[in-house]
């Protein structure tokens, strides 16, 4: 019997897994992969994370893209802010090192201060990525109270059962 129903969760799981794979616009979570991606890794169009891998990416330890804001390093394609380092092909602005074509030179200052992608790094706008920190938790939170809820009424329908 238990052979059976740790076999059913590990087919769930994977289902739950690949269904996530598969389309998701948004993705949560220590590995989060979909269009807005906010997770310890992050990968996809717009990422937040620990490491960011994405066309826009803000990482804590890096962040890789085509316009990366880092704490720590920051690698672009076309611009780079990072609070330590960044390196970009063409501009890059980053108090320690910064590699690029325009490299912390008023070109790639400018270029900075008028991305809204960058507006992030301004300590005023900063309230605003540590609100969406509390994102995945509120959507959590959110979910299994619709969980609650469908099977407080009987409806299980929508529910994972682990079977196909």
């Amino acid at each position: 019997m238990t052979t059976t129903s740790t076999i059913i969760d590990r087919e769930s799981d994977a289902e739950l897994v690949a269904q996530s794979l598969s389309g998701n616009r948004q993705a949560f979570g220590g590995l989060a992969i979909g269009a807005f991606a906010f997770g310890g890794l992050g990968l996809g169009l717009l990422c937040v994370g620990g490491i960011a891998i994405g066309y826009f990416a803000a990482g804590g330890a890096a962040g890789i893209g085509w316009m990366s804001l880092s704490g720590a390093c920051a690698i672009a394609w076309k611009a780079a802010c990072g609070a330590s380092a960044a390196m970009a092909r063409e501009y890059a602005v980053g108090p320690t090192f910064a590699a690029a074509d325009h490299a912390n030179d008023a070109a790639a200052k400018a270029f900075v201060h008028h991305q809204i992608f960058f507006k992030l790094a301004d300590p005023k706008a900063f309230s605003t990525v540590i609100g969406l920190c509390w994102l995945p938790i509120i959507l959590v939170i959110w979910q299994s109270m619709l969980i609650r809820k469908r099977l407080r009424d009987g409806s299980t329908s929508n529910l994972p059962t682990g079977s196909n």
